[in-house]
């Protein structure tokens, strides 16, 4: 039971963390949506995801090889440091001199193009900076990652609030992004000093030709992820103009709020999964069965009541009058988080068993088809063609992913059933909506919640075992 112990500790960490650090990005994100209205939140949207792609290309997949490597020999700590800060150095430089060629080969106004320049110096901070965090994850110290993100999001919000009232344009909203991410990056510098010991000299190199072989499929299923996640966004861009994009950013920031949900979890057990995959191919296989069982009983509810009070959340959360569009997008996404939900934990454990170059072609395969239906959707059905691709897309995604795993574990069929009581509840959830949707949006949430829960628990959707897993994770927080 330490283990879980330890799992439930960092998932109530990142739990924590990442839950007050995506009420803070949601309030920015917002304010910024509101205050720029749907042309400027466009091109702002347009930006953030040219300099992800980036970004990218950037960290080469080096961040989870270090996550995966040093949590299996942690004598070679600072090895790992020394020879990613160099090496992510020059991957920054190079990066920076592609993106300024390709941003000015996209014909878009002068706006766009200075905020690209500007945003693009945080390609070397991030880079550097996330090597840092991938050290404290794998040593398992999620809770000053933690402390650290939302600190520095609180600078950025702080900053871009005081922009507002100022009434500042576009390209200083971005330069608070990047005057946070400089932050981040210093105190990562000196809280790695205090915590680790850090050899004056360390000549020796990590790196070889072997390691960025390996690296190279993490890499490619990160841009192929982001591609695949993201890629929308410039294709209504350039199809549509930036006001569709705008709609479509609106609704598609509240579906990444909910991300805390499997991001926090897969963080947390990214590492134990990672030592399974080593020493119990049955303990990986009860720990992917039991995430795939908790995560969708919070992903069925989300998309039933977020699909059925879609409008609602968009008139609360974006007071100016340019997002009605959005509702109807938000809507169609909801459908997609359940599929979402569970291919974050998919990807998270082929990572950790070392079937990297056996995901990025189904991550592959995913992206072409999404590129594909964007193409066909997009240009008849501007950004609500990008929304249904997206659903289509992670059901195709989730689908292939299912298929690789069979080969890897023994399906726990179970399981499997008892997602019926989580469809159960779910539907009775969204009957409960359906009667009672003029009441207050709070009281329906409030309400809801509390009927899902009642009959997950009258059908006994948790067994014995889980709740022996629940009872340890009350007993360490009660020591």
């Amino acid at each position: 039971m330490g283990t879980i112990r330890r799992i439930a500790k960092n998932t109530a960490v990142l739990t924590s963390s990442e839950v007050l650090n995506k009420v803070l990005s949601l309030f920015l994100y917002i304010a910024i949506a509101n205050y720029l209205k749907d042309s400027g939140y466009g091109k702002f949207s347009f930006i953030i995801t040219i300099l992800g792609f980036f970004q990218v290309i950037a960290n080469f997949g080096l961040d989870k090889l270090t996550i995966r490597e040093v949590s299996k020999c942690k004598e070679k700590t600072h090895e790992y440091v020394v020879s990613m800060l160099r090496f992510k150095f020059f991957l920054a430089l190079l990066t920076y001199l592609i993106l300024v060629i390709f941003i000015n080969l996209t014909g878009k106004g002068p706006e766009v193009i200075y905020g690209v320049y500007l945003m693009g110096f945080s390609i070397l901070f991030i880079g550097l900076s996330n090597t840092y965090m991938s050290i404290f994850n794998a040593h398992e110290k999620l809770e000053i990652n933690a402390i650290l993100l939302v600190f520095v999001k609180l600078i950025i919000l702080g900053l871009t609030f005081l922009g507002i009232y100022l009434k500042v344009g576009l390209l200083y909203i971005l330069s608070f992004f990047v005057i946070g991410e400089a932050i981040r990056t210093i105190i990562f510098h000196f809280l790695y000093k205090k915590h680790f010991k850090v050899s004056k000299v360390c000549k020796s190199s990590i790196l070889s030709k072997k390691t960025l072989i390996t690296a190279a499929p993490f890499a490619a299923i990160g841009f192929a992820s982001l591609i695949y996640n993201h890629i929308d966004i410039v294709m209504l861009s350039l199809m549509k103009g930036d006001k569709p994009v705008g709609w479509y950013s609106a609704a598609y920031t509240l579906i990444l709020g909910l991300m805390f949900i499997p991001r926090c979890y897969t963080l947390s057990i990214f590492p134990v999964l990672s030592r399974y995959a080593i020493d119990s191919n049955k303990m990986l296989n009860f720990a992917w069965h039991k995430s795939i069982k908790m995560l969708l009983a919070f992903a069925l509810p989300i998309s039933v009541g977020g699909y059925m009070l879609s409008e609602r959340f968009i008139n609360l959360f974006y007071s100016s009058g340019s997002y009605t569009h959005s509702s109807l997008a938000l809507q169609i996404l909801m459908i997609a988080i359940p599929w979402i939900f569970i291919s974050a934990i998919n990807m998270y454990l082929l990572y950790a068993a070392n079937k990297q170059k056996e995901a990025i072609m189904v991550v592959l395969v995913s992206t072409a088809i999404n590129i594909g239906l964007n193409f066909i959707l997009i240009p008849k059905y501007s950004y609500l063609g990008a929304a249904w691709t997206t659903v289509v897309a992670e059901i195709i995604n989730v689908c292939f992913f299912f298929w690789l795993i069979s080969h890897l574990l023994k399906f726990n069929y179970r399981d499997i059933k008892s997602v019926l009581k989580v469809v159960i509840s779910s539907a009775a959830l969204g009957l409960f909506i359906y009667m009672f949707i003029s009441l207050p949006l709070i009281l329906i949430i409030v309400l809801g919640v509390a009927i899902y829960t009642i009959l997950l628990l009258l059908m006994r959707y948790l067994n014995e075992e889980e709740f022996k897993i629940i009872r340890e994770v009350f007993s360490r927080k009660a020591k």
